[in-house]
C-alpha cells in the first residue's frame, strides 16, 4: 500500500514557525544567564584557587602600627625580617595575640581554614625592614 503524503498548510507552517521561534527565545533567555553564571564562576573559582598567585611587599616597620590590606584574601602570609629590630605581626585583627618576628628570622603562616585579608605590623621602638609575600 503506497504512504500517503503529508499536506502542510499555510496555518501550519505559521505555527511550526512561532512555535520554533518561540523555543529558541525561551532557549536564549533561560541559558544566557546560566552559561553567564557558570562563566562567571569558573573565572571567581581560579582567581580564588590560583596556586603561585604573590603579592609582595616591602615595608618599614616602625613604632607605630601599620597596616597592609591585600588586594584579595591570601590563604598563606610569608614575612621576613631584613632588619635587626623585631617586628610584631598581627593577622586580620589587632585583637589578636602579636607574632615576634626578630631580626634575620621568617614567619610563615599557612591557613587551611582562614584566609589573610589584612597584616599588622610595628616594633617597640626603633625601626625595621619587612619583606611580606602573600600566596593565594
Amino acid at each position: 500500500m503506497p504512504k500517503e503524503l503529508a499536506v502542510y498548510d499555510e496555518d501550519d507552517i505559521m505555527m511550526e514557525t512561532m512555535v520554533t521561534t518561540m523555543f529558541m527565545v525561551m532557549f536564549i533567555v533561560v541559558a544566557i544567564p546560566i552559561i553567564t553564571n557558570i562563566a562567571t564562576t569558573a573565572i571567581a573559582a581560579q582567581g580564588v584557587l590560583a596556586q603561585g598567585l604573590n603579592e609582595p611587599y616591602s615595608l618599614t616597620a616602625k613604632s607605630a602600627v601599620q597596616e597592609l590590606t591585600f588586594t584579595q584574601a591570601m590563604q598563606s602570609v610569608m614575612i621576613t625580617n631584613d632588619g635587626n629590630t623585631t617586628a610584631y605581626i598581627k593577622v586580620n585583627s589587632l585583637n589578636n595575640q602579636p607574632n615576634e618576628v626578630r631580626g634575620g628570622e621568617t614567619l610563615e603562616l599557612d591557613y587551611n581554614t582562614h584566609v589573610v585579608e589584612r597584616v599588622f605590623y610595628y616594633t617597640l621602638s626603633g625601626q625595621t625592614s619587612l619583606r611580606v609575600t602573600g600566596t593565594g
